[in-house]
């Protein structure tokens, strides 16, 4: 029992570390996931509400587009998908095989994406007046 007490501090200390730079953990965002589990089903839950929010943004955005710029803009977005599968996957595959492998990659593509949001309304901004 004091080995799963230890292993779960330890746990939690990695997370805290891995994500104290990010905007995933200044925000209340599963704090109260206490196992691995719990913090994939949460992550899981957040990603699947802010990919819906990217996705309306980007209609949004792409109604208000001329033809030239809705297709350089719906190229911008398959390439973004791209580096978003392809950056997560570089960051959880340094936790291969262990439990922190999908917390990692939900938790980066969670935050990316939130980030996203931010830059799209920026940018377009002016459009979506």
């Amino acid at each position: 029992m004091r080995i799963i007490r230890k292993k779960q501090t330890v746990l939690l200390i990695l997370l805290a570390l891995l994500f104290s730079q990010g905007d995933v953990a200044s925000e209340t965002i599963c704090k109260s996931a206490l196992t691995t589990r719990d913090m994939i089903d949460c992550y899981k839950q957040e990603l699947e509400k802010a990919t819906q929010q990217v996705g309306a943004l980007e209609e949004r955005i792409a109604s208000r587009l001329s033809d030239e710029e809705k297709a350089v803009f719906k190229s911008a977005i398959a390439a973004w998908g791209s580096y978003l599968d392809a950056n997560c996957r570089s960051e959880a595959v340094l936790y291969k095989g262990g439990t922190m492998e999908s917390v990692v990659f939900l938790g980066c593509k969670l935050q990316l994406t939130k980030e996203r949001i931010n830059q799209l309304s920026k940018t377009y901004d002016v459009r979506l007046r």
